[in-house]
């Protein structure tokens, strides 16, 4: 059986400035995949296959292509110059930064796949990769070839916080307040000179001030926290909303008071695999940091209500109808869970969950079709740490411990600023000892890496783990 991987991006990419490197490899990750891929799981992922292809994946002969652009995240490894560290036994076609979707399809559709699959990533500055990875797939379908990917429809709900939003409160899911403010018409006095009083304006400024404070405003179509404000009082949130610092469409939420955490879904409708939760760090504005956050789980107490949880979280995938891979973002405040966001492609928390299932994304993502795949799941402590940029003797250092998992490290040569320079994240387990014992080590034998402050939250989350 012929299997494509792709994903897309609209992004600039530039090797010389970023680099994304991963341990264990993008390769060694996929490599091990195919190792473990049997017959079996390649005869159920394509129930469209002819019988000819049906034959092969039966011996257990599949063809693994990888089409897409770069940095290709989470599919390929990359050196300053742009060059892959390839397996000989995988056939890999880049394409133009600058290609339609169509265009992107027609790549695949040449290689008579039976199965494509996308592994959807982030980029600044908008979250859409996944909304073209979809339409690619619409393509693919037309021409009868079987695909494992969200739809565009699920995209579109997730990639617009204001349609997410709505869509939450009208399927009776629990989630904040919101309020979408547009741009446009809150500013329509400045652009229609014939307008004496805005009143669409008055009527936001007035809801806003019957929110529950503190509250958080973001980009509706925005990636992560990046440009999020969280703001304690009406006058600072008016302030705010009057200022330059409000530069297009907004979504303003009531910041839920509790414990963030974070999950995956896996797998098609009908076979899912919903993670447990990970607890998620907060930063100073009391939202969770891309760059400075520690994730520890798997959650599975009562007290947190878990079957609850996994309960909504299912009856949330089937009806986006999520189809290889999503992430939730989540608080619980006690009592009750709230969903924050969804996204539905790969995420910042996606190495870890991997880590703690012993599985790589490649072998969760593409058995989403395989009837009862993910039963015999079990998940392991781990738990990981932002740290600063490592050097290549400390990153070995790292990877030779047995309690290390992965150490993932993304860097920028062009940044302006340090806080722009990078971060490396190191996944821990609990390999020999605990991982408050593991992780008192490399504090003692790298006391330059761990900052007290990260130290001392890491342990706090370490003890409601246990």
């Amino acid at each position: 059986m012929k299997i494509i991987l792709y994903n897309s991006n609209s992004t600039k990419y530039d090797a010389e400035l970023f680099h994304y490197e991963f341990y264990p490899s993008c390769k060694n990750k996929l490599e091990s995949f195919i190792a473990s891929y049997t017959s079996s799981s390649a005869s159920s992922a394509s129930s469209a296959s002819s019988a000819s292809s049906a034959s092969s994946a039966s011996s257990g002969e599949n063809e693994i292509i990888i089409i897409s652009q770069l940095p290709a995240l989470f599919l390929l490894d990359l050196d300053k110059q742009g060059n892959i560290d390839r397996l000989p036994n995988v056939k890999y076609k880049i394409l133009n930064q600058n290609i339609s979707s169509r265009d992107f399809a027609e790549e695949i559709i040449k290689e008579k796949a039976d199965l494509a699959v996308s592994f959807s990533a982030f980029y600044k500055p908008f979250d859409w990769q996944g909304i073209k990875d979809a339409l690619i797939a619409k393509y693919l379908r037309q021409k009868n070839i079987k695909v494992i990917t969200n739809s565009i429809t699920c995209q579109n709900i997730c990639f617009d916080k204001k349609l997410t939003s709505g869509f939450l409160a009208s399927n009776n899911f629990t989630s904040p307040e919101s309020l979408y403010v547009n741009h446009e018409l809150f500013f329509a006095h400045k652009a229609k000179q014939d307008l004496v009083e805005n009143v669409y304006a008055e009527d936001i400024l007035e809801k806003v001030e019957n929110l529950t404070f503190p509250i958080i405003i973001k980009d509706s179509c925005g990636l992560s926290s990046y440009g999020a404000e969280v703001l304690t009082t009406y006058k600072s949130a008016k302030a705010y909303l009057l200022s330059k610092k409000n530069n297009g469409d907004k979504i303003i939420q009531e910041l839920i008071k509790g414990q963030h955490f974070g999950l995956e879904i896996y797998g098609s409708r009908g076979n899912y695999y919903i993670s447990s939760p990970f607890m998620l760090s907060l930063n100073q504005y009391m939202i969770t940091s891309p760059k400075q956050s520690i994730k520890a789980g798997p959650f599975n107490s009562e007290a947190y209500k878990i079957k609850e949880l996994k309960s909504e979280i299912e009856r949330l995938a089937e009806l986006l109808d999520i189809d290889g891979i999503a992430q939730v973002d989540l608080v619980f405040d006690g009592s009750k869970w709230f969903i924050i966001e969804i996204n539905p492609r790969l995420s910042g928390m996606t190495n870890l969950i991997c880590s703690s299932c012993n599985k790589t994304y490649f072998d969760l993502i593409i058995n989403a079709q395989v009837k009862d795949y993910y039963k015999n799941i079990r998940e392991e402590k781990v738990f990981s740490i932002k740290l600063p940029l490592l050097d290549e003797k400390t990153k070995k250092e790292l990877a030779a411990l047995p309690f290390i998992k992965e150490i993932n490290q993304t860097k920028n040569d062009g940044a302006k600023q340090k806080r722009e320079e990078g971060y490396c994240d190191v996944i821990i387990c609990e390999e020999g000892k605990s991982l408050k014992e593991n992780l008192d080590y490399l504090k003692t034998s790298f006391k330059a890496l761990i900052d007290e402050n990260f130290y001392e939250k890491a342990l706090l989350m370490l003890e409601k783990l246990k």
